[in-house]
């Protein structure tokens, strides 16, 4: 049963690196259309007022990059931006509880039945905060994220759990022998 519930917690770590990354590109995304309209904005603006020319050509430019501007509140980015701004929260406080638990295993030495009810709590209320916050949303599962997903996952996992596992060996080998 301790592996079940250590497979749970690796699913959802996994889940929230997978929507960190989701929040990374959608703000690097979000943020270059509203620059690019920015500068789109700006440029016509100046070039307009210094050569006289071809006005309505000026007037065209601004007016669609005032309304890419304006539109991009509506792109999928900026909904995955809102949504995530809630949910990570919310999953870096679960990671948080099912560590304690995964921590406390030993020490409480709890049952099967017991560590299934937390296994069950802990996917419920992942499940909820994932209907709460994402329903609707897409999150398409682009390779780079997966991957990057994945790599964060596994360097959590090496960071929080292998160094003790490397000081114990250690502890062990430099012991005298008897």
């Amino acid at each position: 049963m301790r592996e079940r519930y250590f497979r749970m917690y690796e699913s959802i770590e996994y889940k929230r690196c997978f929507y960190r990354r989701h929040f990374d590109r959608a703000t690097r995304l979000y943020y270059q259309i509203s620059t690019a309209a920015l500068v789109a904005s700006v440029v016509s603006v100046l070039v307009w007022s210094i050569s006289k020319t071809m006005p309505a050509l000026w007037a065209i430019v601004i007016a669609c990059a005032q309304f890419v501007q304006a539109y991009s509140v509506n792109l999928p980015y900026a909904k995955q931006i809102a949504s995530l701004n809630y949910l990570l929260p919310e999953l870096n406080k679960l990671i948080l509880q099912i560590d304690y638990g995964w921590l406390s295993l030993d020490i409480v030495g709890y049952d099967d039945q017991e560590l299934l009810k937390q296994i069950a709590e802990h996917e419920a209320k992942f499940t909820a905060l994932e209907d709460q916050f994402t329903n609707g949303i897409k999150f398409p599962e682009i390779e780079s994220i997966l991957k990057k997903a994945e790599q964060d996952t596994d360097a959590y996992f090496k960071a929080r759990y292998t160094y003790a596992d490397t000081e114990k060996e250690e502890q062990i080998n430099a012991a005298p022998a008897e």
